[in-house]
C-alpha cells in the first residue's frame, strides 16, 4: 500500500550509508521483481474483473526467503496463516485465478505495513492483526494487495525505488550497530530511532496514486462479490490507514521529545567531567517533508562538515549534544518519512465510495466480527500479538534511559512463543550492553537463541557473527555465516551482508570470488556484491570519483561507522 515513489540516485544513497558504499553497499536498484512480465490489465467499472493477463512467474520460494532477510524478517504464527489463507483462496476463486502463486505472511513489522509480491505472496505486519476488528477488514487488506498482483502492476511499475530508501535506513543503522558491537566497544546502541531503523524493509514497491486507486476498485469488487459489507470493510480498512499515519506522526513527536530530554542531560553529566572533542558542521539539519528530501539533505550537510575539532566542557555539554543529534534525529525524521506510505486516504475512500455506489444497494451485511474474534484467539496468536503490543513501551522506557525497567519489559516480549524472535532478542542484547557493557558471553547467548526460532532473522545472525569475531571467536562466526547463508538458501539480499563479512575479516579471495559467483545468480544485484568485495584502497578510489571520501571521513570521526581495514 505505498503510494510514495522516491528517486535516489547512488551518491546519495552513499551519503546515507556511510560505510555501506565501502563496505556493505546494498543494491542500486532492488531487483525488477517481475522478469518476463508483458503488461497490466486495468480496472475499467466497479463489479468487473478484467481477464487476467499472461505473465513469468518469479520463484515464490527465492521471493519468501528473500522476504525472511528484509527487515526483522517473519514471524511463525501457523494458526493464523491457515484462517488468513483460507480467505486468499477464497479471493483467488472469486478473481477466478484458483491456481495462482503465492500465500500469506506476517511480518515482525511493528508498524500498519502490508505488501505483495510479483510471486504472488502477501506479507503483512502483525500490528495489522492486532488491530483489526472484523474479517470484512482484513479481507479488504488482503483483496487490496492481490490487486497489485493479478493488475500486474510490477509489470508498469518501477518496483525498485521505495525499495533504495528502505536499504540506505537500515544499512546505516546496521553499519552503526554492528560498529557497536565490535571489540573496540561492546556497547548498545542507545538511539531509539536507530533501534527503529534496524527493522526498516526494503522489499516494498512504491505505488502511484492510480495503481492504489485500481486496487482499491479490485479489492472492493471482489469484497462485495463475496457479500462482506463496505463500512465495514474497505471504508475502515482505509479510515485506519489515515488515523495510523496520524497517530505516528504523534508517537514519533513523543519518543523525540523523551530521547532529547534523556541525551541532553546525559550529555551534559558528561561533559562536565570530561572534555568532548568531535566535528564541526556548518549549519543545522533542516527539517523534511519527504523521504527523498531526508536523505538528500543528510547527504549535503555531511558534505558541508569540516575537520575543525572543538572542545566542548562544563555547561556547554549541550553543544555536543545538539551537534551529535544532527544525524540521530535526522534518522528518526527518515523513520517517520519512510512511514508515510498511504497517500491521503480519506480521498482514496472517497473516491471508491463513489465507484461502487452502484453495487451498494440499500440492505447492508452486518460486519463478520465472530470469525475474526474466534481466529485471534487460536493457539499462540493471542501470546503473540500480546508480546509484540509490549513494543513501544519498551522503546519509551530505552529512549528515557530507563534500562532496567525496559529489560524487565522486554524479558516478557522474548518469552513462550516469541521467546527466539530476532526483534526481542536484539532488544534484549542491546539492553543488556546498555546496562552492563563489555559481557559478551551473555549477549552473544541471548542473539543465539534466534536459531531456534522457526523464523530467524538474518540481521541478527550477522550482529551475531560480529559479536563472535569481536570475542576472538573469528571461525565459529564464518561458519555461522555459512551456515545462516544456506538456511536462507542463498537469497539475493544476504549476499551482500557475506561478501562485505569476508572481506572486512581479512579473506578478500573468498569475498572477491562471492562478488563474481553473485553476479551470475543474481544479476540485478551485480553491483553491490562487486563493491562489497572492495578492499579499502579500491574503496577509496570509488569514493574519489564519487565525491563521497568526505562525507566518509567526517562519518568516521565521528560516530565510527567505518568499517574498513
Amino acid at each position: 500500500m505505498v503510494t510514495r515513489a522516491l528517486k535516489i540516485v547512488s551518491a546519495v544513497a552513499c551519503g546515507l550509508m556511510a560505510s555501506a558504499c565501502s563496505d556493505t553497499r546494498l543494491p542500486t536498484s532492488i531487483a525488477d521483481l517481475m522478469p518476463g512480465a508483458k503488461k497490466d490489465a486495468t480496472m475499467q467499472t466497479a463489479g468487473q474483473i478484467p481477464p487476467p493477463v499472461q505473465r513469468d512467474w518469479p520463484s515464490v520460494t527465492e521471493d519468501l526467503n528473500n522476504n525472511r532477510a528484509d527487515g526483522w524478517g517473519l514471524i511463525a504464527m501457523p494458526e493464523m496463516e491457515r484462517y488468513l489463507n483460507g480467505l486468499l483462496a477464497k479471493i483467488k476463486r472469486t478473481a477466478g485465478v484458483p491456481d495462482y502463486p503465492g500465500t500469506v505472511h506476517i511480518t515482525a513489522d511493528t508498524a500498519l505495513a502490508a505488501s505483495s509480491s510479483a510471486a504472488g505472496n502477501i506479507y503483512i505486519s502483525q500490528y495489522w492483526i492486532s488491530v483489526v476488528e472484523s474479517e470484512d477488514e482484513i479481507f479488504a487488506v488482503l483483496a487490496h494487495e492481490f490487486g497489485h498482483v493479478y493488475l500486474n502492476h510490477y509489470a508498469a511499475n518501477n518496483v525498485k525505488t521505495a525499495g533504495e530508501a528502505g536499504a540506505a535506513l537500515t544499512t546505516l543503522a546496521w553499519t552503526y550497530a554492528n560498529k557497536r558491537a565490535s571489540a573496540t566497544q561492546w556497547s548498545g546502541v542507545d538511539n531509539i530511532f536507530v533501534v527503529q531503523a534496524l527493522g526498516t524493509r526494503a522489499l516494498f514497491p512504491a505505488w502511484e496514486r492510480t495503481q492504489e486507486e485500481q486496487a482499491d476498485l479490485f479489492g472492493a469488487t471482489i469484497s462485495l462479490k463475496n457479500g462482506y459489507s463496505y463500512p465495514e470493510g474497505f471504508k475502515t480498512f482505509l479510515e485506519r490507514i489515515g488515523a495510523y499515519d496520524k497517530q505516528a506522526k504523534e508517537r514519533q513527536k513523543q519518543l523525540r521529545a523523551m530521547q532529547t530530554a534523556a541525551d541532553r542531560d546525559k550529555s551534559v553529566k558528561d561533559a562536565s567531567a570530561q572534555s568532548i572533542k568531535l566535528p564541526s558542521f556548518g549549519g543545522a539539519l533542516p527539517s523534511m517533508g519527504s523521504q527523498a528530501g531526508t536523505i538528500n539533505a543528510l547527504a549535503d550537510a555531511l558534505s558541508a562538515g569540516t575537520n575543525k575539532e572543538i572542545d566542548v566542557k562544563g555547561t556547554m555539554g549541550g553543544a555536543a549534544f545538539d551537534t551529535q543529534h544532527l544525524i540521530e534525529d535526522q534518522v528518526g525524521t527518515a523513520v517517520e518519512a519512510l512511514q508515510e506510505t498511504h497517500g491521503d486516504a480519506a480521498e482514496r475512500e472517497a473516491d471508491l465510495r463513489k465507484a461502487v455506489e452502484p453495487l451498494l444497494g440499500t440492505d447492508m451485511p452486518d460486519a463478520r466480527v465472530q470469525p475474526w474474534t474466534n481466529a485471534r484467539k487460536q493457539g499462540s496468536t493471542p501470546t503473540i500479538l500480546a508480546h509484540y503490543a509490549l513494543v513501544p513501551k519498551a522503546q519509551d522506557l530505552q529512549a528515557q534511559r530507563r534500562y532496567a525497567e525496559a529489560a524487565s519489559i522486554v524479558q516478557t516480549i522474548a518469552s513462550g512463543p516469541t521467546a527466539n524472535d530476532g526483534l526481542p532478542l536484539y532488544m534484549l542484547a542491546n539492553l543488556s550492553n546498555l546496562s552492563a557493557p563489555g559481557r559478551p558471553d551473555a549477549t552473544i547467548a541471548i542473539l543465539r537463541r534466534n536459531q531456534s526460532a522457526r523464523e530467524r532473522s538474518w540481521q541478527v545472525q550477522v550482529n551475531l557473527a560480529t559479536r563472535m569475531v569481536a570475542a576472538h571467536d573469528k571461525p565459529g562466526a564464518q561458519t555461522l555465516m555459512q551456515q545462516q547463508f544456506d538456511a536462507f538458501s542463498r537469497a539475493p539480499l544476504p549476499w551482500v551482508s557475506m561478501i562485505s563479512f569476508y572481506r572486512q575479516n581479512g579473506d578478500t579471495k573468498t569475498a572477491k570470488d562471492m562478488a563474481t559467483n553473485c553476479a551470475v545468480a543474481h544479476p540485478d544485484y551485480r553491483v553491490p556484491c562487486q563493491t562489497a568485495a572492495q578492499t579499502p584502497a579500491e574503496s577509496k578510489t570509488a569514493d574519489k570519483s564519487s565525491g563521497m571520501g568526505h562525507i566518509h571521513e567526517i562519518l568516521d570521526k565521528w560516530i565510527g561507522t567505518s568499517t574498513s581495514k
